[in-house]
């Protein structure tokens, strides 16, 4: 532990007394704990479902292991035990629910720029879109591609992540990727993915915006920035949506220009269309989030 943090009282099972900062950190720790513990050890994810995914139902039946439960070496940048500032200041999830519109919760990055310092590991699988390549560090999905070409995803994660430590594991990731894809082609209704995102405060406040946006919906560049409050920075919103490390979940295809037209894409206006045409079809389908 940090020695910056100070000694901290031990707090278990039965106990008494609780201070209430240190229950809201052991909160945060809990989820950290639960991504972490549930089988990295191949540089894999579980499966995820919604219950799954939730610190509350986590915590609120593993209060009595948390002591317990052992830090995973290396597992954060610069050293084998993590501080609890940087637990509670990392990660976060993006969540679906059946009426379509999506919340984004950031909390800063594992890693630094250019990936320094992550240990990803990734896959790429087949999809009615094209190939997609789900990438994810010990924290969280931390990037998402989609293309034809496998080897220019791999290529573009390079670039993007181009001082992390990244290796394919296909066997590991492959629960989170099917249950990535099942929600990108509509079969499932409801999602929540733990993420490791790095981005500025404005770069995610667009982000956030656009999950916001529910199947079948598009908002210019222009009506998110007035959302923001920002009506002036129109510009600044697409800039930060070409920037969006995590293609389709974050849903940047759904922003268009101002007269409705398809402007650019980082994977291609086709896909683009494809997407759109896809979630338009679905949105319309009876009961598709009721």
């Amino acid at each position: 532990m940090s020695a910056a943090l100070g000694a901290r009282p031990a707090l278990h099972a039965g106990s008494e007394r609780y201070i209430p900062e240190v229950v809201e950190e052991l909160k945060t720790l809990a989820y950290v704990e639960f991504v972490l513990g549930s089988g990295f050890t191949s540089g894999g994810l579980p499966g995820l479902s919604t219950v799954e995914a939730r610190p509350t139902s986590y915590w609120s039946s593993n209060m009595a292991n948390l002591n317990a439960s052992p830090w995973r070496e290396n597992w954060s940048p610069g050293g084998t035990e993590m501080t609890t500032v940087k637990a509670a200041s990392m990660g976060g999830e993006v969540r679906y629910g059946r009426g379509g519109s999506g919340e984004l919760i950031a909390n800063g990055a594992s890693y630094g720029v250019n990936g320094a310092g992550a240990r990803v590991a990734y896959t790429v699988v087949d999809s009615q879109f094209g190939r997609i390549l789900i990438a994810t560090t010990r924290v969280g999905v931390c990037w998402i591609g989609v293309s034809d070409n496998e080897a220019h995803l791999t290529v573009e994660l390079q670039r993007d992540l181009s001082d992390a430590e990244v290796s394919r594991d296909d066997d590991g990731l492959s629960a989170l990727a099917r249950t990535t894809v099942d929600f990108i082609h509509g079969s499932a209704r409801e999602i929540v993915l733990p993420i490791d995102l790095r981005g500025t405060p404005f770069q995610i406040s667009v982000w956030r915006e656009l999950c916001a946006i529910p199947w079948g919906a598009t908002r210019s560049y222009g009506e998110i920035a007035r959302r923001l409050g920002r009506p002036e920075a129109s510009r600044a919103v697409g800039a930060a949506n070409g920037s969006n490390p995590l293609a389709i979940i974050i849903p940047c295809h759904r922003a268009i220009g101002a007269d409705g037209s398809l402007t650019g894409y980082r994977w291609g206006l086709e896909y683009k269309r494809r997407l759109l045409d896809r979630e338009c079809a679905l949105a319309q389908t009876p009961l598709a989030f009721g």
